[in-house]
């Protein structure tokens, strides 16, 4: 009953029926419902009403085809966000798996550069020489994947949650504060918090990232190498 007197106080202000609802006490249940259930035929979806009384009013029995058209579009609108966060993320995880296999590539490089102890004057001359010989370019299947691939029209440059989190092991610190200074990040460049997805974008780079030399974990906390 606190409910339907609340709602009707509220259709009152809004939509000023003459006679107004009755909200005296003693009012008989039936009378207020059938009241407020022939009102509710004239809110549209651009008068003020808040959710509490628009729900009370559907739990009696109006029914309010615009709002669930609404709440139908947001539903779309933000499957379509988190699809784009998600391609976002997979594009932020191969860029970052090709910079660490590009990293690891050139450390195995520069070691096998090094002169070993006892080698001949003439062995190392002919490793010089070697090394001064362009090397030719090998397009990957990756390259040509991203060669083909078209930008994509009218989209405005986002900061990405892998840009977050790229910013985040820059900064350092324990991987609880890291999941959280992701979220804020982001947040605060336009994105929406998503501390699950903060948690599993984390994960799945940590190892690639350490693997290739980028991030060192000292006391618990973790920091990109420079």
């Amino acid at each position: 009953m606190k409910n339907l007197k609340a709602a009707a106080k509220e259709i009152n202000e809004i939509l000023k029926p003459e006679p107004p609802v009755s909200i005296k006490v003693g009012i008989n249940k039936a009378d207020i419902t059938g009241e407020l259930l022939e009102l509710s035929e004239e809110i549209e979806s651009g008068d003020s009403f808040s959710d509490e009384t628009l729900s009370t009013l559907e739990s009696i029995g109006a029914k309010f085809d615009w709002r669930k058209a609404k709440e139908e579009e947001e539903e779309e609108e933000e499957e379509i966000e988190e699809e784009e966060e998600e391609e976002e993320e997979e594009d932020t995880a191969e860029k970052t798996e090709e910079k660490a296999e590009g990293k690891a590539k050139e450390k195995a490089e520069k070691e096998d550069k090094k002169p070993k102890a006892g080698a001949k004057e003439k062995d190392k001359k002919k490793t010089t020489k070697e090394d001064k010989k362009p090397k030719a370019t090998v397009e990957t299947k990756d390259d040509t994947k991203s060669a083909k691939k078209e930008p994509k029209k009218d989209k405005k440059p986002r900061y990405s949650r892998g840009a977050a989190l790229i910013d985040a092991l820059s900064k350092g610190g324990a991987r609880e504060d890291l999941i959280t200074l992701i979220d804020d990040l982001y947040e605060k460049n336009g994105g929406q918090r998503n501390a699950n997805g903060a948690k599993v974008m984390l994960d799945i780079h940590i190892p690639v990232l350490k693997l290739a030399g980028c991030l060192e974990e000292k006391n618990g906390k973790l920091k990109l190498v420079k």
